[in-house]
C-alpha cells in the first residue's frame, strides 16, 4: 500500500488522467521506485537550470520521512514527489525538467551510504557490507576511476565539477577543511557540502543508535529509500510539453517556485535562441546580487505592463510572452534593470548611476524601507531621462514617502497601483491631459512631479501629524533628526553611521526620582516622541543613560550635534517642553519636505 496523501493522490490523477490521456508527446507516465528510476537510464540537469539549492529545512524533512518509515517497519511506500523528463530526440538525453533537488538529494545520500557500507566491510570484515558499498556504486552512483567517469547523474555546469569530485567518486570528504568554507565556495557549491555533512551526520547518529548490528540496520534503512519511496515519472519528447507539464505541477503556489516558473517559460519560448537566453538569464542573476528575482521581475512588469500582483505574476507573464521577440525584448530589458534594481535596493555598492547625489538620495530611501516607487525609477531608465531628472523625481517620491507613510500612517501599498500607472505612462509615453483624456505624450519631468505633488497628503495635515509624531523605528528615527539637524546649518553636517551615532531619550527608558515632573501615563506617551529624542555620539550616550536632565546637559554641551548642543539652553524637561520642541520640528518638516 502507498501511503499518499489525499492531496498528493489529486495530484497523481490530475497527471494520468489530464496529461497521460492527452496527445502531448507523452512517452510514459507512472508510479516507479527510486532505486528502478536511478538504476534506468543517465540523468543530465539543462545547463540553464539553478544550483543546488536544498538546505537544512528540506534535508531534514527528507531524513524524518526516510527515519519515520524504517522504524514504522511497514511496507507502506512514501510519496516522494513527481520527476519530470524531457527525452531529447537530437541527443537522446534525459533532462529532468521538474525533480532535480531530489534527485541529487538522493544521490548525496547514496555517497553517505555507500561510504558506511564500506567502512563497515573494511572494519568487520562483512562481505555483504562491501557488496551494498559495490551496488550502490554500480547501480546508482556510476563506475568512477582515474579511467572511468561513467557517473549516472550530470548536473549542470555550475555544480557539475564539484558533484563529481566531492558526491560521485569514491572516498568520504574532510568536512573540517577550511576550503569548504560558506565565503569560499559558490553558493549551490556550499549546499551541496552542507547536504553531505547533514547526511554524515545523521547516518552517524543511527548507527550509533544501533550499535548492536550496524550492517543490519543500515541495509535495512537503504532497502527502504530504494523501495519504498515511490516516484510520479512523467516522460515526454517533446520540450514545450515538458515544460507545460512542469508549469501546471508546479503552479501550486509557493512564492519561491515563482521565479522558477518564470524562468522556464521564458526559456521555453526562447527555446530557438536557448544559449544565449540562458546566458542573459544567468547575467541577470548575478548582476542582482541576492535580490529576490520575483520581485524584480514584478517591479519590470509593473513599470511597463499592467498592474500585477505577486500571486498573478506568472499568470499574466505566461499569457503575454509568447514569441521569441517577445523573450528578446524582456530578457533585453531585464539585463539592464537588473544593474538599476541592484543600485536601488544596494545603494552602498552602486554600479550604475553616476550622480551622487542620486546615489545619496537612493541610500535615504533605503533608510525609509520604501520599495513601491521601483517602478517609476524603471520605466524612467527605459525611457533615458537624465540621472538629474531621475534625481528630481526621486526627491519627490522621498517627501511623498515621508509625509504620507511615516508621518501620515498612510498604508504604502494603497499607493503601489498609483506608482505603477504613473510608471506604465511614462513607458508608454501616455501622460494624462489636463481633460482627463490621454495623449501620445512623453511626460517631462516636470509633469512626473506635479503628479506626485497631487499624492501628497495636505501641508495641514502633514504638520498636525508631525506634531504627535512617535516611533520606535530607529532607522526613521535617525533619519528623521538627522534630516532636521542638518537643515540650514552652516557646521558640520551628520553622517548617517548607526554605530556612531545613536538615538537618545532625553527623558529616558527607565525613570527614578531625578524624574519627579512625569508620572507613569507620561512617560509612556511621550517617551517615544520626536520631541523627547535627539542623537547622540556612543560614548556621550552610554554615559547619558537615565541620568537626571541637568546632569544630562554636561554631557549634550560637548556634543557636536547642533540639536543636542541646544537642549543646553533648556531649564528644564517637562511635557510642555517635548510639546514645543516638536512643534519647532513641525515647523522645520515643512521646509524639508514640501508639497511643492
Amino acid at each position: 500500500m502507498i501511503s499518499i496523501s489525499k492531496y498528493d493522490l489529486i495530484f497523481i490523477r490530475k497527471v494520468f488522467f489530464v496529461y497521460g490521456g492527452s496527445n502531448m508527446g507523452i512517452i510514459n507516465s507512472n508510479l516507479t521506485k527510486l532505486g528502478s528510476f536511478l538504476g534506468n537510464e543517465k540523468l543530465y540537469i539543462p545547463e540553464y537550470q539553478r544550483g543546488y539549492s536544498w538546505e537544512e529545512t528540506q534535508l531534514e524533512d527528507f531524513w524524518i520521512d526516510l527515519l519515520q518509515i524504517y522504524e514504522e517497519n511497514v511496507r507502506d511506500e512514501h510519496f516522494f514527489g513527481q520527476v519530470v523528463i524531457h527525452k531529447n530526440k537530437e541527443d537522446a538525453k534525459r533532462y529532468i525538467i521538474d525533480g532535480q533537488q531530489r534527485i541529487s538529494t538522493t544521490i548525496i545520500l547514496l555517497d553517505i551510504l555507500r561510504t558506511k557500507f564500506k567502512e563497515i566491510a573494511d572494519s568487520t570484515n562483512n562481505n555483504d557490507a562491501n557488496d551494498d558499498s559495490e551496488d550502490i556504486n554500480a547501480k546508482y552512483i556510476g563506475r568512477i576511476s582515474e579511467s572511468k567517469k561513467e557517473q549516472y547523474l550530470f548536473l549542470g555546469s555550475v555544480d557539475k565539477d564539484f558533484f563529481f569530485k566531492y558526491i560521485q567518486t569514491r572516498g568520504p570528504i574532510d568536512y573540517t577543511d577550511k576550503k569548504f568554507g560558506e565565503k569560499k565556495l559558490k553558493p549551490s557549491n556550499y549546499n551541496i557540502f552542507y547536504a553531505s555533512k547533514f547526511f554524515n551526520g545523521k547516518v552517524n547518529e543511527f548507527l550509533k543508535d544501533n550499535e548492536s548490528n550496524q550492517y543490519k540496520a543500515l541495509n535495512k534503512l537503504y532497502q527502504v529509500l530504494i523501495n519504498q519511496f515511490i516516484l510520479m515519472t512523467v516522460e515526454t519528447d517533446d520540450i514545450n510539453e515538458a515544460y507545460i507539464i512542469f508549469e501546471s505541477l508546479n503552479a501550486r503556489g509557493k512564492a519561491l517556485e515563482t521565479a522558477d516558473l518564470l524562468k522556464n517559460h521564458i526559456l521555453r519560448v526562447a527555446q530557438s535562441d536557448l544559449s544565449s537566453a540562458t546566458e542573459t538569464w544567468n547575467t541577470m542573476i548575478d548582476n542582482l546580487d541576492n535580490i529576490d528575482p520575483t520581485k524584480f521581475i514584478r517591479y519590470y512588469w509593473n513599470s511597463t505592463k499592467r498592474f500585477a500582483r505577486e500571486k498573478d505574476l506568472f499568470k499574466a507573464l505566461r499569457k503575454d510572452i509568447t514569441s521569441q521577440s517577445d523573450v528578446n525584448t524582456l530578457l533585453a530589458n531585464l539585463r539592464s534593470l537588473s544593474k538599476v534594481c541592484a543600485a536601488i535596493l544596494h545603494p552602498e555598492d552602486n554600479k550604475d548611476f553616476d550622480l551622487t547625489d542620486l546615489n545619496e538620495r537612493l541610500i535615504e530611501m533605503q533608510k525609509l524601507d520604501a520599495s513601491s516607487y521601483i517602478p517609476i525609477i524603471f520605466a524612467l531608465r527605459l525611457q533615458n531621462y537624465s540621472e538629474e531628472d531621475i534625481n528630481e523625481v526621486l526627491k519627490a517620491i522621498e517627501t511623498l514617502v515621508v509625509r504620507n507613510f511615516v508621518v501620515s500612517g498612510r498604508v504604502a501599498n494603497i499607493y503601489e497601483l498609483e506608482f505603477a500607472q504613473i510608471a506604465k505612462n511614462i513607458s508608454d509615453k501616455t501622460w494624462p491631459s489636463n481633460n482627463c483624456t490621454t495623449e501620445s505624450k512623453k511626460p517631462t519631468k516636470d509633469d512626473i512631479l506635479k503628479k506626485l505633488y497631487s499624492l501628497m497628503v495636505p501641508d495641514d495635515e502633514f504638520i498636525n501629524n508631525f506634531k504627535v509624531f512617535n516611533s520606535k523605528k530607529t532607522a526613521v528615527i535617525r533619519y528623521l533628526l538627522r534630516k532636521i539637524n542638518n537643515f540650514d546649518i552652516n557646521e558640520t553636517k551628520i553622517i548617517d553611521d548607526p554605530n556612531r551615532v545613536h538615538v537618545e531619550h532625553i527623558l529616558p527608558k527607565k525613570i527614578n526620582d531625578e524624574w519627579i515632573n512625569f508620572n507613569d501615563d507620561e512617560h509612556e506617551t511621550y517617551l517615544w516622541r520626536l520631541g523627547n529624542l535627539t542623537l547622540l555620539g556612543q560614548e556621550n550616550n552610554n554615559r547619558a543613560k537615565n541620568k537626571g536632565f541637568d546632569k544630562k546637559k554636561e554631557i549634550y554641551k560637548k556634543s557636536e550635534i547642533k540639536m543636542t548642543r541646544d537642549l543646553v539652553s533648556i531649564d528644564d524637561w517637562t511635557t510642555f517642553t517635548i510639546v514645543k520642541r516638536q512643534e519647532d520640528f513641525a515647523e522645520i518638516a515643512l521646509k524639508i519636505w514640501p508639497r511643492n
